[in-house]
């Protein structure tokens, strides 16, 4: 809007400026004039209500006097008359409410309290007034009045909205008028400015500006003016320069003179510093070459590092000079020339080429090209430094990763055969628990009652017909034989339900052991699994610590692929996740124990196999050094588990990462597998 408002005609904005600055004027006074006049309006209604609460608190001075109650509601009933009455409530002198009137049915209520006599408030559209009830000057109650003036200040505000628009529409009108006949004495002025200085620009150097006023605009033109003048007086000056130009080429050229004499001088200055440069080029510390498709130069340690001289590089090829060729010579030009290519194409190259010397020592080096500007010359500038003994570090260092990968891999095992022993001993616990029970059941039973059932017919059998119908024991003895095969059928019912449940526990612990030799002797070996199975693995050896903590167990199994993996690797970081989210979940406290396993695919040819908890966490500063060998943060860790499962993962092309948003907000271990690779042992 303001945008718009710029761009309009100054006419225009005159008019705009003059009929806005109207409007909000006369608005204001209008506001102003209507809020004075409900105040009136206001004050006048209150000093009506208290003539009106008067004449009612005089007419109820007897009933109050006599206590006469329905006097006083009678007396209250006549302000029926008075529509704008909503409610009238008297008190006594102690307080209480003595008779009352409501226009209203529904509300019968009065203030609790008595308000004091003479006071009046005004509250959403209601004006109330109490007024003291007095005979012979003492306060003998008071009577409260409520009217109701909406309607009034509603009717009065819409008669003064009305006037308050025709008002403005009149004004607004009015001050179009006169502002179209005043606008021109700004306007005019200006655009008679504006048309002389497109006549100044066209080149009119003596076009002035009549000055009608001695306002504002007045001054401009007397500026514009003075401005006219100067450039009129600036370009006879530049007429007068360039007759003197001539004399000034002539001072110029000696100065030329001494300019030359100086930059002599400079290049003296100049071959100094280049022998300067000489000195420290030749005893730089590494080996320091200059070239293009030719050497052009190189330092003392340069001949050192590939035991050559210096006569016999500059001048040639890189790529024919044999000290920079690898020893079997396999690509070795191909390589050399496209690296020099590259940088010269701006590519900064560094790389380690194996060199072979004159004497026939072989030399490991490290070799930098960087296109640099030598004279306005592309040069490409080679660092070679001798990392023969850097290497033979490497490759120690690589002897000792192997032999931590081995030392991790036994730890790993040890792991998982601690955590198969501890579900073994709890399973062990339940088969414990079956034997006793079903051993104490056997001592217990009433076996043995039924030999002395048998005894005892035996002994009777002459006259067991006899016995059974008329002996007061043999008629009892089959309800004594029903009631014993009943309770030895129940008997034999418990007993056969432990056995099942010894039978399961001794299956469970079979499972378990066959399980784990299973993945022992898959050790090294790439196969195809489904990683759903890889992860149930984990879940089963871990299942006795985690149902003894109480730890829910969420299976997300999103894709269920299948992928080749060194079986045992991967049951091994997965062992000791799920042991590391156990003990984050007993650190945290929490009564919900949640660890959840999730199974997916990251669309990049990877399957992620995720182990989320709801413990401890992880702060901030502990995330980047989390897989660093020896960095453990319980009492008894020893600091290589996240460390080795690490560079198990990225011996099969995966990874092993870490996510927490910080203390109490749990953590998230996930390994990625890629999908495809070759079958090999590891």
């Amino acid at each position: 809007m303001n945008q718009a408002f710029q761009n309009l005609p100054i006419k225009r904005k005159l008019m705009t400026v003059m009929m806005l600055t109207s409007s909000v004027a006369l608005l204001l006074s209008c506001v102003g004039f209507v809020g004075y006049q409900l105040l009136n309006f206001i004050q006048n209604e209150k000093q009506n209500l208290a003539t009106m609460g008067d004449v009612i608190a005089a007419n109820s001075t007897a009933a109050l006097s006599f206590r006469d109650q329905s006097s006083a509601e009678e007396t209250l009933r006549g302000l029926k008359a008075e529509p704008r009455i909503l409610k009238a409530c008297l008190y006594a002198k102690d307080g209480t409410v003595f008779a009352t009137y409501t226009r209203d049915k529904n509300d019968q209520s009065c203030p609790p309290s008595v308000p004091r006599g003479g006071s009046a408030t005004f509250d959403y559209n209601h004006l109330t007034l109490s007024r003291s009830v007095l005979l012979d000057g003492r306060n003998i109650g008071t009577l409260s009045l409520q009217a109701d003036l909406a309607p009034e200040v509603l009717a009065y505000l819409r008669r003064a909205g009305s006037i308050l628009l025709f008002v403005m529409a009149a004004s607004l009108l009015a001050a179009l008028l006169v502002s179209r006949r005043l606008q021109h004495f700004i306007s005019d002025p200006l655009r008679g400015l504006v048309a002389s200085t497109q006549e100044l620009a066209g080149g009119n150097l003596s076009v002035r500006v009549a000055a009608a006023s001695t306002d504002e605009f007045g001054e401009l033109a007397h500026a514009f003016n003075e401005m006219a003048g100067s450039l009129q007086y600036s370009h006879a000056e530049i007429l007068n320069y360039q007759q003197t130009l001539e004399q000034r080429v002539k001072d110029r050229t000696l100065e030329l003179e001494k300019e030359i004499a100086e930059r002599k001088q400079a290049e003296r200055a100049l071959r100094d510093s280049e022998a300067r440069y000489r000195v420290l080029f030749d005893n730089a510390a590494e080996g320091v070459w200059l070239m293009t498709d030719t050497f052009l130069d190189c330092n003392k340690n340069a001949c050192e590092l590939f035991a050559c001289n210096r006569e016999d590089v500059i001048g040639h090829s890189p790529i024919e000079f044999s000290p920079l060729t690898q020893p079997d010579g396999k690509d070795s030009a191909q390589a050399a020339r496209e690296r020099i290519a590259s940088a010269l194409g701006g590519h900064p190259q560094l790389f380690y080429w194996q060199s072979k010397r004159k004497d026939g020592t072989l030399v490991d080096a490290e070799i930098s090209l960087a296109d640099v500007t030598i004279g306005g010359q592309h040069v490409i500038l080679a660092i070679s430094r001798d990392i023969t003994e850097r290497r033979r570090t490497e490759a120690q260092m690589e002897d000792l990763h192997r032999q931590l990968l081995e030392i991790s891999r036994e730890a790993g095992m040890a792991e998982v055969a601690t955590n198969v022993l501890h579900n073994v001993g709890n399973v062990l616990n339940s088969v414990n628990v079956s034997t006793a029970l079903v051993s104490e059941k056997i001592r217990e039973s009433r076996v043995s009652s039924l030999a002395k059932v048998v005894a005892l017919m035996r002994a009777r059998q002459n006259d067991l017909a006899a016995f059974l119908t008329e002996d007061p024991k043999g008629v009892q003895l089959c309800d004594y034989l029903d009631n014993l095969a009943q309770y030895l059928g129940k008997e034999q019912t418990e007993i056969l339900k432990e056995l099942e449940s010894l039978n399961a526990n001794i299956g469970h612990i079979k499972e378990i052991v066959t399980m784990q030799q299973s993945y022992a002797r898959a050790a090294g070996i790439v196969e195809t699994l489904p990683i759903v199975d890889l992860a149930e693995d984990a879940l089963r050896i871990n299942s006795g610590a985690l149902a003894r903590h109480e730890v829910q167990v969420v299976r997300e199994y999103i894709a269920t692929p299948s992928a080749p993996v060194d079986k045992h690797k991967a049951l091994q970081i997965l062992v000791n996740l799920v042991r590391n989210a156990k003990y984050a979940l007993d650190e945290g406290g929490r009564k919900d124990k949640r660890l959840t396993i999730r199974v997916a695919t990251d669309g990049e040819g990877s399957v992620t196999i995720s182990v989320i908890d709801n413990g401890v966490g992880i702060p901030p500063e502990n995330l980047t050094r989390i897989f660093s060998y020896g960095f453990t943060t319980r009492k008894n860790g020893h600091g290589f588990g996240l460390h080795s499962g690490a560079l198990a993962a990225k011996e099969m092309g995966g990874s092993l990462s870490v996510h927490s948003d910080g203390p109490g907000q749990g953590a998230a271990f996930t390994l990625s597998l890629p999908l495809h690779q070759e079958h090999k042992k590891v």
